[in-house]
């Protein structure tokens, strides 16, 4: 909901805001980086829920059961939907590289992210060893970083 109001306010308000908190950076070339990042960003959450299915849910829901999803985008990311969502953020503050949208891109990025700490939680409890085995093999966003900085494959 934040970042749907900031991009809203950005996008009626963007002289005043810009004006008061200044532009971080600003050229054509990052404003139309920025609109690409965010529709590629929408494209990875829409293939997310389209590969979800009826296991889509909005938060942890205790009650109804479902299987695990590991098929399709979820075959590179355990995590999609939040990685479109972290890219439409990323996309929204380069469209409008201020200070605002700076704050709002890592206040979600960082909630998101705790949020993705709780599912991990609830996933394991409801799957337990299939879901360990995923979590394994399939980084929890897109890249697996090793220790010493490096890919691992």
């Amino acid at each position: 909901m934040l970042w749907l109001l900031t991009w809203i306010s950005e996008i009626v308000f963007h002289n005043k805001i810009s004006d008061f908190t200044g532009n971080i950076f600003k050229t054509l070339y990052i404003t139309y980086t920025g609109i690409l990042i965010t529709a590629l960003g929408a494209g990875v959450f829409i293939l997310a829920v389209v590969f979800m299915k009826t296991s889509w849910r909005v938060g942890i829901d205790k009650n109804t059961k479902t299987t695990l999803i590991t098929n399709g985008i979820y075959k590179y990311s355990r995590n999609p939907a939040f990685v479109g969502f972290n890219l439409m953020f990323s996309g929204v503050f380069f469209t409008y590289p201020d200070i605002l949208t700076l704050i709002v891109c890592f206040i979600n990025m960082i909630a998101f992210h705790l949020l993705i700490l709780q599912e991990e939680k609830h996933l394991l409890a409801v799957f337990g060893k299939e879901y360990e085995k995923y979590k394994r093999t399939v980084p929890r966003y897109f890249l697996k970083l090793n220790f010493r900085g490096g890919y691992v494959k």
